[in-house]
């Protein structure tokens, strides 16, 4: 297995996890929201999260609710999702998917005027997918020249043999 490979892996794995946590976890709090399920922790969560848009309402272009900055918050996690697996399963729409969760996560800095430590999660995201570019691209060109010379190859087999 090529060394660019393995970086394509070990990428597109740390984004399946964190896509994973993102979107089980904004699964969970809101069936906690909507009365589902009934955690403690989870009703922190909730609580946190009404309290951080009553108070940056008034700077949010577009406001939320908690509900449906949650379902937000899963979409961003089910994008990077499909993305790492597309990643994975070496298919051309990835980047979009992973583009659209970037999109989407600078799209939540724009929406409230608000830069916080977790803009460090943006920052490493954004570097990984730059990174996963650059070792798709010279993946992609190193497996499209073993495939011409497997091509060549063959064509010479088969002008020998007529």
């Amino acid at each position: 297995m090529p060394s660019k490979r393995v970086g394509v892996i070990s990428i597109s794995s740390m984004f399946l996890l964190y896509a994973g946590v993102r979107a089980v976890v904004a699964g969970l709090v809101l069936l906690q929201l909507h009365g589902f399920i009934d955690f403690p922790e989870l009703q922190k969560a909730v609580q946190d999260i009404e309290s951080f848009l009553t108070d940056n309402a008034a700077a949010a272009l577009v406001p939320f609710s908690a509900s449906g900055y949650l379902y937000y918050l899963g979409l961003m996690g089910i994008l990077l999702f499909v993305g790492a697996l597309g990643f994975l399963r070496e298919r051309h729409a990835a980047p979009a998917f992973v583009a659209a969760f970037l999109i989407l996560y600078v799209g939540l800095f724009v929406n409230f005027q608000l830069i916080n430590p977790k803009i460090w999660h943006l920052i490493i995201c954004a570097a990984l997918f730059a990174v996963l570019m650059w070792l798709r691209r010279g993946e992609r060109s190193s497996l499209s020249a073993s495939s011409s010379s497997l091509k060549s190859a063959v064509a010479q087999d088969l002008a020998q043999t007529q």
